[in-house]
């Protein structure tokens, strides 16, 4: 059906609400409202009800900055067609068993356009700030959560993506390829994933990829904030994590869990 000239017309005040998911989905640390007005290029007075509704109906968050970040419903909408929200539940339960070991937080995520797309999240009693939140997305170079993921990547494949700079976040961020590469190169081997400080210099992850045969579809982590980051600690979260690993793959292969 050809759309008439009227049709075609943009609805304005549509148009300002996806710009605002958009934005927002954008910048991992969330935005105010004034970097938000900036961006857009709208009055703080015309987006603050519009704000404040998406806040309200879960599809957008608030953190005690008063930065906004992409909410769980917005996440949901975006992956429900396509992901299988039964298995999910169900690697969520090995999740659990993972928190209750380590007593850290247990996240999931997918490669997405090589970023991190964080699928689920586990949270433990104790207290840990996290950039990442379920629904958002990271670039997979900075996280070890990521680069359990890129390990399923060929190198071909990452350098072309990523060139020879890579941008940091810390001091501590990645920014030779390289040297990305060769650590991509251990987790094929069977090793962990690691990562300390380099996309929150005060937060450590270790991950490990999840598997269908021999692809790579998901990975699995365990985070903890560094001064927790003790010898038995570390040693316990990578037993885990490598006891939990087949288990979820045979999950994954048997139960045709689609992530």
């Amino acid at each position: 059906m050809n759309m008439s000239d009227s049709d075609k017309k943009l609805h304005n005040p549509t148009m300002r609400v996806i710009n605002i998911l958009e934005e927002i989905d954008k910048s991992p640390n969330g935005l105010t409202l004034s970097e938000l007005s900036e961006r857009i290029n709208s009055p703080k007075s015309t987006i603050l009800p519009i704000l404040h509704t998406l806040l309200l109906n879960g599809y957008l968050d608030i953190d005690e900055k008063l930065r906004y970040k992409i909410g769980i419903r917005t996440f949901l909408l975006g992956v429900s067609n396509y992901l299988d929200l039964r298995g999910l539940k169900i690697i969520e339960k090995e999740m659990e068993s993972i928190v209750e070991a380590c007593n850290e937080v247990c996240q999931l995520g997918k490669l997405v356009d090589f970023d991190v797309l964080y699928l689920a999240k586990v949270d433990s009693n104790q207290p840990v700030k996290l950039v990442s939140s379920v629904g958002k997305r990271l670039p997979a170079y900075a996280t070890a959560l990521g680069k359990a993921l890129l390990s399923g990547c060929s190198d071909q494949e990452i350098r072309e993506h990523y060139g020879d700079k890579l941008k940091p976040f810390t001091s501590k961020t990645i920014t030779d390829v390289n040297v990305l590469l060769q650590q991509i190169q251990e987790i094929r081997k069977g090793k962990l994933a690691h990562e300390f400080g380099e996309i929150n210099d005060e937060i450590g992850c270790i991950a490990t990829p999840l598997k269908r045969g021999s692809e790579v579809v998901a990975s699995i982590s365990v985070s903890f904030p560094l001064y927790r980051a003790t010898n038995e600690k570390l040693q316990l979260i990578e037993t885990t994590l490598r006891e939990k690993r087949p288990i979820i793959d045979e999950l994954i292969e048997k139960l045709n869990i689609v992530l």
